[in-house]
């Protein structure tokens, strides 16, 4: 039977080894001898040069064999992997291996094909993997005029099945900006029953600085994370970082049709300072000072206009409502306020707080989200394309409250959750299955 090398290295000092023993035998001969010794010693390394320009020669070849050979491994297993997160118990990962193989032009009958699930060595021994091990004899060329013998290769691929424990309660967008999901200064930041995602590939896409802690059921980073030591996980064994990308689950969602040619709104006073919003489309800002209440069901459209609570001491309230901003339009809060706002439960907009149109609001308007201790924000605030500062209250009590944005900054003591939001009609943020090649 071949010798088995798992690199063509092997190869070339088990073949040269051979070539030098058997010249060194011969120049014992003639050592004594000292007549015509030159022509001797060059005729008897001349075998020995040829060989190791033969052995160069068919290590060129050998060596795109063996690369071959593991992008077939590779890809072999990454079918295999794809074939159990698509039918579960129900998945035949061999069969899925061995289609792919031959669709591969790897021929079966000169190939033997291992595949393991869940892997038998490895890292991943006994995890959730699919492990593709093959092997094939190559033919010596050149060197076949000193050795004998075929020489066996083997590759060894392992695809690693990467399935999410938690829905997700907070998602950063951005897929290559550093620090797209960034815990500022002495931030504490708490996720109750769900994750939290930076879809940034950037080796710090992820980033608690400074003294701030997150506390979440699962922590993914589809790049790496810095402060790995201050963030906690309850659900998951660890941080996870290089996680499948998740797409925008609200891509599809477009603002109310017509919105130019609807009539232009007025806030009515019913106070020195209070207000109160019939549902509809805004053309100038809203500035609250004190109370400011919105009609119950209503779905209220700034364009090109700011909900400005300028007051620390204003307080927002509104049941099942929708707040669409268009064209630039944005909620301004400089110095907080207290919230009390519930999402509508049914209808396109079921479950959506908060909805800036990606279209027409640019990226350059930062949104920033100040809680008051005792707000409340049920459902989901919605900034594909802005840059969210949000710095929540420590005693908020919603039990609902998912955060989308182009980029998200967390600071003070937020606090997510994702305990009624199927119940108010929120899409769930569910992680899809990945597949990884393992390096080991």
């Amino acid at each position: 039977m071949a010798p088995v090398y798992d690199h063509i290295g092997a190869v070339v000092l088990h073949d040269l080894a051979k070539s030098v023993e058997n010249t060194e035998k011969l120049l014992s001969r003639f050592h004594r001898d000292e007549a015509g010794s030159t022509v001797i010693v060059f005729a008897v390394l001349l075998p020995v040069m040829v060989a190791a320009l033969a052995m160069v020669a068919d290590v060129s070849l050998w060596r795109h064999s063996a690369r071959q050979l593991q992008l077939r491994a590779d890809a072999a297993a990454v079918a295999g992997a794809h074939e159990v997160t698509m039918l579960d118990e129900k998945a035949n990962p061999t069969l899925a291996a061995m289609g792919l193989l031959h669709d591969n032009g790897v021929n079966l009958a000169t190939t033997e094909i291992a595949v393991h699930y869940p892997p038998i060595s490895g890292t991943y021994e006994g995890g959730n993997a699919v492990q593709v091990i093959l092997r094939q004899n190559q033919s010596r060329f050149f060197s076949s005029v000193f050795m004998s013998g075929d020489v066996s290769m083997q590759r060894i691929s392992t695809a690693v099945i990467r399935s999410g424990t938690n829905a997700l309660c907070i998602l950063a967008l951005d897929r290559s900006a550093p620090s797209t999901l960034d815990l500022t200064g002495s931030s504490s930041v708490d996720v109750n029953g769900c994750a939290v995602q930076s879809n940034s590939r950037h080796a710090q896409g992820l980033e608690a600085g400074g003294t701030s802690t997150l506390s979440a059921g699962c922590i993914y980073s589809s790049g790496g994370v810095y402060g790995e030591a201050r963030m906690t996980v309850k659900e998951c064994d660890q941080v996870e970082t290089d996680w499948r990308q998740l797409p925008d689950p609200y891509a599809d969602l477009e603002p109310p049709a017509g919105i130019a040619s609807m009539a232009c709104k007025t806030a009515k006073k019913t106070g020195k300072q209070s207000l109160f919003l019939e549902s509809g489309r805004y053309c100038k800002s809203v500035v609250a000072m004190d109370y400011t209440e919105l009609e119950d069901g209503g779905t209220f459209i700034f364009d090109n206009a700011v909900l400005d609570m300028k007051s620390a001491s204003s307080e927002l309230y509104g049941r099942n409502i929708t707040l669409i901003f268009v064209n630039g339009g944005t909620i301004g809060m400089p110095t907080g306020g207290m919230m009390d706002l519930t999402a509508k439960t049914s209808g396109e907009y079921a479950g959506m707080l908060m909805y800036a149109d990606r279209a027409t609001t640019p990226s350059t308007l930062g949104v920033k989200i100040t809680g008051h201790p005792d707000s409340k924000l049920e459902g989901v605030l919605y900034f594909p394309n802005q840059a969210v500062e949000f710095t929540g209250g420590s005693n908020s009590d919603s039990t609902c409250t998912h955060l989308i944005a182009r980029t998200i900054a967390l600071a003070g003591n937020a606090s997510f959750s994702n305990q009624s939001c199927e119940a108010m009609g929120a899409r769930e943020m569910a992680l899809i299955p990945g597949v990884v090649l393992s390096s080991t």
